[in-house]
């Protein structure tokens, strides 16, 4: 049951983040669109990971995309 609740908590938050939503339009600038969303993303991850200290899901998530991008 902890793994749904921390999943809801995760998807609300990814909910209200225009960017993150389908379908994703590059408006012509592939690159530069696809940095933005990843940079939300990150950006968000950390917003998630610090309103739900005890969200071992996002926690895990946080690790993953440090060791990808370091």
């Amino acid at each position: 049951m902890r793994n749904i609740i921390e999943l809801e908590q995760i998807s609300e938050e990814l909910k209200k983040h225009d960017l993150l939503q389908p379908p994703f339009i590059a408006d012509g600038k592939l690159i530069s669109d696809f940095a933005k969303r990843v940079e939300c993303y990150l950006e968000l991850i950390d917003f998630i990971r610090n309103k739900y200290p005890d969200n071992e899901i996002i926690k895990q998530v946080k690790i993953r995309t440090k060791s990808i991008i370091y």
